[in-house]
């Protein structure tokens, strides 16, 4: 579909704005949200609805969607008085006003959804970092993964312009799986918005009691649907699926017309049809003959009362759109029959572990499941897997374990469902430590999910498994399941689930030592995270960004993007997380000398963290500051000790001249070792061989040396560190060559200082004095 006004034409599918032909640049929410508002000109769209469709979740707000409205009226040379284009609907929304003529190069009902699913909350393990500071590098997807069966998926699962990748373009069909499509409802009532979900769900849900039949989770089928819910060979390749039902709904006067258009994998396409006066009506006797057209030998019915299906798929609805609290609103409107069912139970605990209400969620469950005594309801292992993440959300993971043992034993034949409790009984292990077991039922998990339709939940899982290969320190497999995830992703249009693997993909590469390779993965994928408009995953990535130039030497533009973060509203309005991202920001700013600006970094938190108190140690030593080192390695006596820590604290007993200095640098060594990663362990071994120098110990720095050299290609202090031993060795002409080495890989740390010394290397009769100050932090 086309469209022309005015003097503009509007091309959705090519995302093309030109007026009298020359091509007008339009930023992509700013065309999304003109798109959205063409296509549903009839009617006023509401606030809610257009951030749910352009922004696909709760993060845009009123003042985002305002600003977006103002730049869609300048590209018209409209404003707010003329309001020739868009008309602002007071306390409701806007709508399309300009008269609009459509093109026939497409169907009518073609153009850009993004819809809403489930963004992890501040109530919720914080995304991406969930563990140490350390390992907190290489956990970008696992704190949000989490949450990805109680709140149906972790980020965002939207489709933007392109196709699915190679590597998971070619789907193997399911044959007994099935895909229901977001219905699309044509209607003037800005109230009937609810029905593109919600129809979807009634009918998927009606489907899910088929014995031997699954239907694709209704989260992957909005991530593989979005603007494609037409393109039924898309959509089958996408997930597998050998049936695919499409459901159009026109509301003309007092009545609806439901189509339904049923398409198996041998092409012998059927078509359903229904009227009411009533859409629930309608909407409930569409799904049970969709329901009986698939399974004509079986009779029974759907299960829950009309009434409680109604019900659901509103809740549904408001949940999959990101409004969590209005579907809570919308339950406890309801009667009492209604919200005791286990339909509406179920809905309600997803949703408040979303709002930050997970006890509660996890009692009713607890309720609905003790009520169903010795006998095993179709919906008991979902009960028990959602109770399992509301388990985890509160920070139970052994209570969790036990939950998701009984969602396995509940799950019976269905694949899909064992598929999810395996998954959450690995998370639950993970978080216990039990890396072993966790990997193990991870591998189970996906056997069960590649048999079944929830490829999303797969794409999650595969992260998963990299995120325990990365806590082993086995970074070039964490890597590897990493682009299995990103590329499982992109072939079902998830685009910032796959931008959250590629995330990892560049944290991991940092841990190794990559510094260049590091850099150029977040250039690439900043580019395509502005374009989403995701504060968040902005957040995250300009940490790690900032960290990346600041490894290859480009201080003064890490500083700058530091500050620009720092400086920026998101920083300062919204929670998720940001306890995680105030400690990157403070750990790179360590790395650019910066120790005042981490101080000042460390100094939001309430009740710090030993993470942060690791670092506020560290720059209270870089700016002398005694009373302040002491006080924070108060705090850290009983910290677990892991490497940052380990290492802060070395540091400070050094220079206090305390005699457990040593003891200090062989503990904090071991849990760099123990860690596996190449990047903890190069800051605490360079550390201390840089001392050992000071000392004249050449033997033990060489000694700390060995254990980081294999890292040295890429890595300033390595190779700086391994030029100060061979110097002081007398080994002037191979001194020489680490020196050029570590000038050409410095950047913008590379000084007076450094220069003299490398020249003074050059002398094998000179020997390089190493200051205890130069050691690199």
């Amino acid at each position: 579909m086309s469209y022309r006004f005015d003097d503009y034409a509007l091309d959705p599918c090519t995302r093309r704005l030109t007026q009298r032909g020359r091509e007008v640049a339009v930023e992509p929410r700013v065309f999304d949200l003109v798109v959205y508002l063409v296509a549903q000109r009839p009617r006023a769209v509401g606030r809610d609805e257009l951030i749910a469709a352009v922004w696909g979740r709760v993060d845009g707000s009123d003042a985002t969607l305002a600003q977006a409205i103002l730049k869609a009226r300048r590209l018209f040379g409209d404003d707010g008085s003329a309001q020739r284009t868009i008309r602002t609907v007071a306390r409701f929304g806007y709508q399309w006003v300009a008269a609009t003529e459509e093109g026939d190069d497409a169907p009518t009902s073609a153009m850009p959804t993004h819809e809403a699913v489930e963004t992890p909350e501040p109530s919720s393990p914080s995304p991406p970092a969930l563990r140490g500071a350390r390992s907190r590098r290489v956990a970008f997807a696992l704190a949000a993964s989490f949450l990805a069966v109680v709140l149906a998926v972790a980020w965002i699962s939207r489709r933007h312009a392109g196709e699915p990748s190679a590597n998971g373009a070619a789907s193997r069909i399911v044959p007994d799986l099935i895909l229901v499509a977001p219905a699309d409802v044509h209607s003037a009532v800005a109230e009937d918005g609810w029905m593109r979900l919600g129809l979807m769900a009634m009918s998927a849900d009606a489907l899910r009691t088929l014995p031997g039949r699954a239907v694709v989770p209704n989260e992957t089928a909005l991530a593989v649907a979005a603007d494609k819910a037409t393109d039924v060979e898309h959509l089958r390749a996408a997930t597998g699926a050998a049936t695919i039902v499409t459901i159009d709904a026109r509301h003309g006067g007092d009545r609806w017309q439901f189509d339904a258009t049923l398409s198996p994998i041998d092409g012998a396409r059927q078509s359903l049809e229904t009227e009411s006066t009533d859409a629930i009506a309608g909407a409930a006797a569409l799904a049970q003959q969709i329901r009986s057209a698939l399974a004509p030998d079986e009779h029974g019915e759907s299960g829950a009362a009309p009434e409680v299906l109604a019900m659901a798929a509103r809740m549904q609805s408001a949940i999959l759109e990101g409004h969590a609290e209005r579907a809570l609103a919308l339950s406890d409107s309801a009667a009492e029959a209604v919200r005791k069912a286990p339909e509406i139970v179920l809905l309600r605990a997803r949703a408040m572990s979303r709002v930050g209400r997970a006890a509660e969620g996890v009692a009713a469950l607890q309720a609905l499941i003790a009520g169903a005594g010795d006998t095993s309801p179709s919906w008991l292992a979902l009960a028990w897997s959602t109770r399992g993440y509301g388990e985890l959300v509160l920070g139970a993971p052994a209570a969790a374990e036990a939950d998701f043992r009984h969602a396995l034993a509940a799950s019976g034949s269905d694949r899909t469902e064992a598929g999810r409790a395996w998954r959450g009984l690995g998370n639950a292990e993970a978080a216990e430590g039990a890396l072993d077991d966790a990997e193990a039922s991870y591998l189970r998990a996906r056997l069960e999910l590649e048999a079944g339709g929830d490829r999303l939940l797969l794409a999650h899982l595969y992260d998963d498994l990299g995120t325990v290969a990365g806590r082993r320190g086995r970074f070039d497999d964490a890597i590897a399941r990493y682009r299995e995830a990103a590329a499982a992703a992109a072939a079902l249009g998830a685009t910032e689930v796959e931008l959250g693997a590629r995330m990892n993909v560049a944290i991991a590469e940092q841990e190794l030592l990559r510094h260049h390779d590091a850099l150029d993965a977040w250039r690439t994928l900043l580019a395509r995270i502005e374009a989403l408009d995701y504060p968040s995953m902005r957040r995250y990535a300009a940490v790690h960004y900032a960290d990346a130039l600041a490894e290859t030497g480009a201080l003064a533009a890490a500083k700058a993007e530091l500050d620009e973060l720092t400086a920026s509203p998101a920083l300062t309005g919204v929670k998720d997380a940001l306890e995680d991202v105030r400690i990157d920001l403070a750990r790179v700013r360590l790395a650019t000398g910066d120790a005042t600006g981490a101080s000042r970094d460390i100094a939001v938190f309430e009740h710090a963290p030993p993470a942060a108190d690791a670092l506020a140690l560290r720059a209270a030593l870089g700016k002398g500051d005694a009373a302040a080192a002491s006080a924070a390695a108060a705090r850290l006596a009983d910290a677990k000790p892991d490497s940052d820590t380990a290492l802060a604290l070395a540091e400070w007993r050094t220079g206090t001249h305390d005699p457990a200095a040593d003891r200090a640098w062989r503990d904090a060594l071991a849990a760099a070792r123990n860690a596996g990663s190449p990047r903890g362990l190069r800051d605490v071994a360079v550390a201390d061989a840089t001392l050992a120098l000071t000392r004249g110990d050449t033997e033990s720095a060489r000694t700390l040396a060995a254990f980081v050299e294999p890292y040295a290609a890429d890595d300033f202090a390595i190779t700086l560190l391994l030029a100060r031993i061979t110097s002081a060795a007398g080994e002037g002409a191979r001194a020489g060559e680490l020196y050029e080495r570590a000038h050409a890989l410095a950047g913008e740390r590379w000084n007076a200082t450094l220069a003299a010394e490398a020249s003074a290397a050059a002398s094998p009769a000179r020997r390089v004095a190493i200051a205890p100050a130069a050691a690199p932090r």
